[in-house]
This record gives C-alpha cells, sequence and structure tokens, in this order.
C-alpha cells in the first residue's frame, strides 16, 4: 500500500511517470547498517506515535540530487557526484517535502494494523550522527526501488525492532490484506 501510495503522491508532485517497488526487506544491526551508508546520505528522522522511539527514512544521495534537479525543472538525467560535497539548503528543503509526503503515505499504510501519527523530526547527512539505535540493537530495514523516467534510486525506512516489536502479533496476524 505505501508503495502505491507513494507512486501516486511523488508522480504529481514531480509530473513524470514514477513507479516505486518493494525490494529487500530484512532485519540487520544498526551499526551495520550504518556503515553502509556514504556521506552525504540524506537520512530524514521520525517519529511514530504511540510507537516509541525514532525511525529513519534514507533517500539515496545521487537519487535525491535527481529528485531536486526533477523538482527544479531539469530532466533529471545529469550524473552527479555525490562525494565530498553536501546538501543544500534549497537541496535538503526539496528532498524534506518529499520524504514528508512519503511519510505521510506510510502513515496511511499503517492505518489496517495500527493508526499512527508520523512526525518529521529532522535531516541528518552523515551517518555517524544519527542514533535511533544502538550500534548491536537489531533494525528493520524497508528498502523501495524508485523509478522516475529512467532514473532509479532507493528510498529505505528504518526503524529499531523494538519500535515494532509491539505491534509483532498485528503484522503477523494477516492485517495487511492489501499488502504493504
Amino acid at each position: 500500500k505505501f508503495c502505491r501510495d507513494f507512486r501516486s503522491s511523488l508522480s504529481i508532485e514531480l509530473r513524470r511517470v514514477v513507479d516505486v517497488e518493494v525490494g529487500d526487506i530484512r532485519l540487520v544491526k544498526f551499526g551495520e547498517f550504518l556503515n553502509s551508508l556514504p556521506v552525504p546520505t540524506s537520512i530524514n528522522l521520525f517519529k511514530m506515535e504511540p510507537l516509541r522511539g525514532l525511525g529513519a527514512m534514507i533517500v539515496e544521495s545521487s537519487f535525491a540530487f535527481v529528485l531536486v534537479n526533477i523538482y527544479l525543472g531539469g530532466a533529471g538525467k545529469t550524473r552527479f557526484r555525490v562525494e565530498g560535497r553536501d546538501f543544500t539548503p534549497i537541496e535538503l528543503n526539496i528532498v524534506r517535502k518529499v520524504v514528508t509526503n512519503a511519510l505521510l503515505d506510510f502513515q496511511k499504510a499503517w492505518e489496517p494494523v495500527e493508526p499512527v501519527k508520523i512526525e518529521f523530526q529532522r535531516t541528518e547527512i552523515n551517518p555517524q550522527f544519527v542514533s535511533i539505535a544502538h550500534p548491536t540493537e537489531i533494525v528493520l530495514v524497508i528498502e523501495s526501488s524508485v523509478d522516475v523516467e529512467g532514473n532509479s534510486g532507493l528510498v529505505q525506512i528504518v526503524m529499531p525492532y523494538a519500535m515494532v516489536e509491539p505491534m509483532r502479533e498485528k503484522l503477523s496476524s494477516g492485517f495487511l490484506g492489501e499488502g504493504a
């Protein structure tokens, strides 16, 4: 449901054909996950009331720059050099707008399981400053592959296992008739 809603809202926002597909869903140690992220990375932290703790929506750097390019009227075909470059305030605001809309879609996808209120907290670009879990704790990583007219990238949702553990019974009982 999240992928369907996100595809629709992003297509409307960008005025382009967008495809969003669920990728891997896995459990990993938080420290290992953080070590796999390059600098800079758009790491957007969110709170998910009534669940405790913070989650993160990560937009792959090169894809974030493609989104900014398209959002500002470009073709999105240019390959951007990501290493050694930070996001400008304008780029951060554009990515934040996309993430905020995606979080609304994620909130809607949770309604059949547990009504939650998702609230954007802040953006980090260096994984070293993100502490949603202890490095040895397990996190749930949900990958979505997003394709905007041939430009693709990953959007990942990361939640500490302790955050979703109270919902484990509901999640495994078949509440998701529409699929996630």
